[in-house]
């Protein structure tokens, strides 16, 4: 082969490298941000659940004091 086309592969090939590189990283900074989102989705269900479970139990308590005085 000759030193040309050589040095031209091997001038290709690393531009190339320098392409995926630079999308490997786009890519994992994209991955660490959904997984940021995620969490913070997740810690956000979290305490909606806690607090309509707060809210149910104060309305079922509710309800039996009603029937107690009811009675």
């Amino acid at each position: 082969m000759d030193k040309q086309i050589l040095s031209v592969n091997v001038s290709v090939l690393f531009q190339e490298y320098n392409k995926l590189q630079k999308a490997h990283e786009v890519l994992k900074n994209n991955l660490k941000y959904e997984q940021q989102l995620r969490m913070n989705v997740e810690k956000e269900l979290l305490l909606l659940q806690e607090e309509l479970n707060t809210k149910y139990k104060k309305k079922k308590s509710l309800k039996e004091k009603e029937v107690e005085a009811k009675e």
